[in-house]
């Protein structure tokens, strides 16, 4: 039974609370204006600061409330964390309820190395901040720092032989890489000379 948790995870993850907020709250479709997606950086140009920060607390804890739950209860095996953590993420970008379309996972993929390699988190997230505020776009600074995280895996692969370790981190950096496709063209044009002008 203890591993249909990570289905409870994967139904969890799939809530977008995003979308919901929009339409119960400013009667509008987050899917349809600004970039289309559900997560708190459109909720927040589209509809709201508030309703942004309401959409990224709950992306981020939706992504760690079954592994909570599960670690004061059940006691899981570090294998089975993870699996968790990965199931709540790929709710969110293939959402059961959106015919399997989502957000681009940054925060809650962000919750999960909080609570599973905090050190990895603190190190992720002064680097987010770093781009962020040299190029002031969530979706480069977000990209750049998944590519990052990506490359990290590998080293740390070579470093600590934890094939376990090295498969969640470089399978979620690269999910968001993936997710990220259709913004890195557009970033591109504008950090281009001639945009610049």
């Amino acid at each position: 039974m203890i591993y249909l948790i990570p289905i409870l995870s994967y139904l969890i993850g799939s809530i977008p609370f995003g979308l919901l907020i929009g339409k119960w709250f400013y009667k509008i479709d987050v899917r349809t204006v600004g970039s289309g997606n559900i997560g708190a950086t459109n909720v927040s140009r589209t509809c709201s600061k508030l309703a942004g920060l309401l959409t990224f607390l709950l992306d981020f804890y939706k992504g760690i409330v079954v592994l909570i739950f599960t670690r004061i209860y059940l006691y899981p095996s570090h294998e089975l964390e993870l699996l968790i953590c990965l199931a709540a993420i790929l709710g969110h970008s293939f959402s059961i309820f959106l015919k399997f379309k989502g957000g681009k996972s940054v925060a809650i993929s962000f919750a999960c190395l909080v609570i599973m390699y905090p050190a990895i988190a603190i190190n992720i997230a002064l680097f987010w901040g770093i781009i962020m505020g040299i190029f002031a776009t969530v979706g480069l600074a977000s990209t750049v720092t998944a590519t990052l995280l990506f490359f990290s895996s590998f080293q740390l692969l070579l470093l600590s032989k934890d094939v376990t370790t090295f498969a969640f981190l470089a399978l979620v950096s690269a999910l968001i890489i993936f997710k990220h496709l259709p913004n890195i063209k557009d970033i591109r044009a504008k950090l281009s000379p001639s945009n610049a002008k």
